[in-house]
């Protein structure tokens, strides 16, 4: 198998949220705080699970770039929850 399906990642997903360290969410949210525009470069985002999970704790202006070598992975990302403060760009690219 190359890479990771979609289905893969989504039955993942909550295992992983549920597994992140929460002392470490917290010093970002803090750090955050600090700065008017957040720019995020998130490498091998897959269907974007780390925007769904970080975008709403950290709040404010955000400008994400989502990369990943997999077009279809970029493709099937649930932004929906995007608001207006929330730039996203989604890269395709293969970082090898």
């Amino acid at each position: 198998m190359n890479g990771f399906s979609a289905t893969w990642l989504a039955l993942r997903e909550p295992v992983d949220a549920a597994s992140r360290n929460r002392a470490l969410t917290n010093r970002l949210i803090e750090w955050r705080g600090r700065m008017d525009t957040l720019r995020v470069l998130d490498l091998a985002s897959g269907t974007g699970a780390n925007f769904r999970f970080l975008a709403p704790l950290l709040g404010g202006e955000q400008h994400w770039r989502l990369v990943d070598h997999d077009p279809a992975l970029l493709a099937q990302g649930d932004y929906e929850s995007a608001n207006a403060c929330w730039w996203i760009e989604r890269l395709c690219l293969n970082l090898a």
